[in-house]
């Protein structure tokens, strides 16, 4: 008794047999087993159907003397239509090379012979189906994969957006600071009593830089520039003062 195949999705196999007691009894096989499917006697119905599009078929179960089309000709025709699906052929009298031939093709994944087992036979459709379900958590991982590639362009493009943004906030408040320094010690050079700290405070709350980290670096740039200049000042009338 080989390892039991556990199935993780629903599944809808299609099978197309111009016998009806065969296709009919592969149904009631799967039935057993809990695996729906959809049963046509014919090549030209089954490919309409497929076009259709409203079924999704895990796997296809196809007989290989039919009277319409062989089951290879379905099969090339049903794989150009939904090439992930998995395709197997039955097969009692076709010779081996054109069955080899259709493998190798890829028209089909595996041949079985009407001589089946049942047993057999729902273990090889489950190996199928298992066989599909791992194409269904590829293209789930991928799809994955995808959105979260996308997430983290999207999430990238905002941080650079955000940095920019930052970089052209502080260039502004870096501006406006530079200004108002100038214009605070233009004024204390021209011995403006007028410009008090309260004074200062209020040109830096009017231009959103009233920051104590900011407004106490303002204050020593500020203290740096007079002191420069007062010894600039003291040198030229004689005092030997040096820089700070």
């Amino acid at each position: 008794m080989g390892e039991k195949i556990e199935l993780h999705f629903n599944h809808k196999v299609l099978i197309v047999d111009d016998e009806e007691l065969v296709g009919k009894s592969i149904g009631k096989m799967l039935d057993r087993h809990q695996i729906d499917y959809t049963y046509i006697n014919t090549g030209e119905k089954a490919i309409d159907l497929i076009e259709e599009g409203k079924e999704p078929f895990s796997l296809i179960i196809s007989d290989q003397r039919m009277p319409d089309m062989t089951g290879i000709q379905f099969l090339e025709q049903a794989r150009k239509i939904i090439p992930e699906t998995i395709r197997f052929l039955i097969t009692g009298f076709t010779k081996m090379e054109v069955i080899v031939n259709a493998v190798n093709k890829g028209s089909i994944h595996r041949y079985i012979e009407k001589s089946w087992d049942s047993d057999d036979l729902i273990k090889i459709i489950k190996s199928g189906l298992k066989q599909f379900e791992v194409y269904l958590k590829n293209e789930e991982l991928e799809s994955q994969s995808k959105d979260q590639n996308k997430k983290l362009k999207d999430l990238n493009a905002k941080l650079k957006k955000a940095e920019k943004q930052h970089k052209e906030f502080v260039h502004k408040l870096d501006k406006k600071t530079q200004l108002l320094k100038k214009q605070v010690v233009e004024n204390i050079k021209n011995n403006n009593s007028g410009m008090t700290l309260k004074k200062v405070e209020k040109l830096f709350a009017e231009n959103d830089l009233l920051e104590n980290d900011k407004i106490n670096g303002f204050y020593t740039d500020v203290i740096r520039e007079i002191y420069e200049q007062f010894c600039k000042t003291a040198k030229k009338n004689g005092f030997n003062l040096s820089y700070i």
